[in-house]
């Protein structure tokens, strides 16, 4: 090989890496999703193309590569633990060890938006944190799936005036009547 040389560990530790992902395309292979496979969209066509494997980090909820993840989680522990004093790590997915890369992805996305992602009681939308949220609630209308009132709820977002609320509550009182009277 022309170019640089590595140092002896590093070269070790390629030669460790480059093995791991030999066997680790054979074993693909022998599962029936070789490189020639309509599966592995190596030449078959119409799957998926290859190339870096990635899945959702359950804390953070970013992409991360396979080949790396276990010193992504690591280092995403202990920024979560600095960032949320007190709070509980979320929960890490079970999933059984035969579970594919898309179930894994899902699940942790799923654990993610679960435990981690803040919700507006008002509107039911998720944001990445409690702040991010609270600055949605100062302007939220309770227009979403969450359940909440309009303008002048009691939904923590903006309030109008007394004398706009009273005007407000008028026109949907009488918006009101006239759809009754339309529907009779």
């Amino acid at each position: 090989m022309v170019g640089r040389q590595l140092p002896p560990e590093m070269e070790a530790a390629a030669a460790a890496k480059r093995k791991e992902f030999e066997d680790q395309m054979r074993a693909e292979e022998a599962k029936g999703g070789g490189r020639g496979s309509p599966s592995a969209g190596g030449g078959g066509g119409g799957g998926k193309p290859r190339g870096p494997k990635s899945c959702c980090c359950y804390i953070c909820g970013k992409q991360c590569l396979m080949s790396s993840f276990e010193v992504h989680q690591k280092g995403c522990i202990e920024k979560f633990q600095k960032d949320n004093p007190g709070k509980p790590l979320p929960r890490k997915p079970e999933l059984d060890e035969d579970a594919t890369l898309e179930e894994r992805d899902a699940a942790a996305q799923e654990a993610y938006k679960e435990d981690v992602m803040a919700q507006c009681p008002g509107c039911g939308r998720r944001f990445r944190d409690e702040a991010t949220m609270q600055k949605h609630q100062k302007g939220c209308r309770g227009g979403g799936g969450g359940g909440g009132g309009g303008f002048g709820s009691s939904g923590g977002g903006r309030q109008l005036p007394p004398e706009m609320q009273a005007a407000a509550d008028a026109k949907m009182k009488e918006f009101e009547e006239q759809m009754r009277a339309e529907e009779a």
